[in-house]
């Protein structure tokens, strides 16, 4: 895996032609981590990035995370961009109705796992139980090792009868576990979705692709992009599918500005 050092003259001819899409996870990809999720803001220079960058003839920005998808619109509170929540499972294109898939049955599944989750690490020190509507979500980032060990135990033995029946699926991330329903859904399959020609609407030129993501979730999306689109693993991973790597949130930002830029001053020119 090589770091994203794309020298200035290369990045020109690179988005010189036609369409350009950015793919961006949220959390430790755009913004740093929070103990908490609910303490995540987005800087008030990136979103003003993230609208500029929109706003440019040809270009498409997609906000992908696991978050819901309410929440996360919140969050980055940029209008006109693309939002994926849940890791896939909910979509908004601005203009358009959004979209949610729930298999049948699923919801009450889901409330007999969270209650089972929550009589186990309500008092777990650094523990937190997120309900994102499709899914749940444990974190422990902020709990002691012990704390994680006991709350990743309560997890699996709420939620493995559910798992061996074929109701619900999970997810690992960074220091958490999430509940999503059983699908093929994630985010490769929203990105694949996205990128169809009855989406995208078959803008005229080659289309580059850029993937920005940091965890073990957004691997599906390296995978869906290998030999499409640029990847870039934020945190350099041993084991990613991401062809390149950015160290942290803050280069992700500098690279997109440098990509805003360039993209404008190319518009000036034409």
């Amino acid at each position: 895996m090589r770091h994203l050092d794309i020298h200035r003259q290369g990045l020109r001819a690179l988005i010189a032609g036609g369409p350009l899409y950015i793919f961006l996870d949220y959390d430790g990809t755009l913004v740093p981590f929070s103990g908490r999720p609910q303490d995540t803001r987005t800087p008030a220079g990136t979103a003003l990035l993230l609208r500029r960058l929109s706003s440019l003839p040809g270009c498409r920005v997609a906000v992908v995370s696991g978050r819901a998808l309410a929440d996360v619109k919140k969050r980055v509170g940029v209008n006109g961009l693309i939002y994926v929540g849940n890791h896939g499972y909910e979509i908004a294109i601005p203009g358009k109705k959004a979209v949610s898939y729930v298999p049948a049955g699923y919801r009450p599944v889901l409330s007999g796992i969270k209650k089972d989750i929550l009589s186990g690490v309500g008092r777990i020190k650094g523990v937190v139980l997120e309900d994102k509507g499709i899914s749940l979500a444990v974190h422990f980032r902020l709990a002691t090792a012990e704390g994680a060990k006991r709350a990743v135990k309560v997890f699996y033995g709420a939620v493995t009868s559910a798992v061996l029946k074929g109701a619900v699926a999970v997810k690992e991330g960074k220091k958490v576990l999430e509940i999503l329903p059983a699908g093929k859904r994630d985010k490769g399959t929203a990105v694949a979705w996205l990128l169809s020609d009855a989406v995208s609407g078959n803008l005229p030129g080659k289309q580059v692709v850029f993937y920005f993501g940091d965890d073990k979730t957004d691997e599906d999306a390296f995978r869906e992009l290998k030999g499409k689109g640029i990847t870039v693993c934020v945190g350099r991973k041993r084991g990613s599918q991401a062809e390149y790597y950015l160290s942290s949130p803050p280069e992700t930002v500098s690279f997109l500005r440098e990509l805003s830029a360039l993209r404008e001053e190319k518009i000036c020119r034409n």
